[in-house]
């Protein structure tokens, strides 16, 4: 390695010795060069002056040319930059113009558009209290038909129900003319009368209601009210709520349920009054009851009346076995 350092270093001044040997003669050869080119571009007559003074003022003419014509271009660019910098300007007025008309139309168009925001609230205000409105309606509609419905249901269950009522008034009605038929074939005399008593013959008016209310009363069994002891206690009341003021708003549904009725307890009363004799406590009471005020429907006394009238006349006539020879008054229906 020390041999390696040695070489290098003998290489080096080797290097540096050639080099100082030759470095002197490429000194006088560059001075001698550089000598030649001086004396070269020296003019050495007046020809060559001129010359040299003629390539100098063309060179200066030449650099003057140049320097002309650079500055003329450059004059033509500072006008070409001004009347592009005035181009801009004027593109930057109409800009600057266009930029405040379109903030005009935006502003008109924010006014506009919260003027449409501000109808469009009122509009929705308006459509929820239409909907509000519609809803109500439609709800009130729905109460209406469930009122509807159970008035439907009503008018159902009382037509069922007047139905059924016909009905019984109906088989009331036909009980009462076998009632009717078994006393007068049950009955061979006359009973004797019961002891007289003093009743006062005028009793409170009863309605219309109070009348149907004697109607399961009267439909009942015929002869379990005859066999009662308490038979002449229902009769006297329906004695005294036929003579009941018929009111003037009642229908012709209710007109034939009170014909009915009254028909049925007239017979009833007449049956008995022909069982219990000419002295009988009913009989009193209808030649007591007082005659209708008006020519309306006639009370319950009247149909009694009218059915011992009836009866009298056909009585003399010779009775056959069974009453076979008796006339029956049809029934109102």
């Amino acid at each position: 390695m020390i041999a390696t350092a040695l070489v290098f270093a003998l290489g080096a001044l080797v290097a540096s010795f050639v080099a100082l040997i030759f470095a002197p003669v490429l000194w006088s050869n560059a001075q001698r060069l550089a000598r030649r080119e001086f004396e070269a571009s020296i003019p050495t007559d007046v020809r060559e002056m001129r010359g040299e003074i003629d390539a100098a003022r063309a060179r200066a003419a030449f650099e003057l040319r140049s320097d002309a014509m650079r500055h003329r271009a450059a004059r033509e660019a500072a006008a070409r930059e001004r009347a592009e910098a005035g181009r801009v300007i004027l593109e930057n007025g109409q800009l600057l113009a266009r930029q405040a008309d379109l903030d005009r139309q935006i502003a008109d168009s924010a006014g506009r558009t919260e003027h449409l925001e501000s109808q469009i609230q009122l509009l929705v205000t308006e459509r929820d209290a239409l909907l509000a409105a519609r809803q109500d309606l439609r709800t009130r509609l729905e109460r209406r038909d469930g009122e509807l419905a159970t008035l439907s249901a009503k008018h159902q269950a009382l037509s069922e129900g007047f139905d059924q009522q016909r009905f019984r008034l109906a088989t009331a009605e036909a009980r009462a003319e076998d009632m009717a038929v078994a006393l007068r074939a049950q009955a061979p005399g006359r009973s004797p009368p019961p002891s007289p008593a003093k009743e006062t013959v005028e009793r409170p008016r009863g309605d219309l209601r109070a009348l149907a209310a004697t109607a399961p009363t009267l439909a009942g069994d015929p002869q379990d009210g005859l066999a009662s002891p308490t038979g002449n206690t229902r009769l006297r009341a329906a004695i005294a709520l036929g003579g009941a003021g018929k009111p003037s708003t009642a229908s012709a549904d209710h007109a034939e349920i009170r014909e009915r009725i009254g028909d049925i307890a007239a017979r009833v009363i007449h049956e008995r009054i022909k069982v219990e004799g000419p002295e009988s406590r009913l009989a009193r009471i209808i030649a007591d009851a007082p005659p209708p005020a008006d020519a309306g429907e006639p009370l319950l006394a009247d149909r009694v009346r009218r059915l011992q009238a009836d009866e009298t006349p056909v009585t003399a006539a010779p009775a056959k076995p069974g009453g076979a020879g008796r006339a029956r008054r049809k029934s109102r229906r």
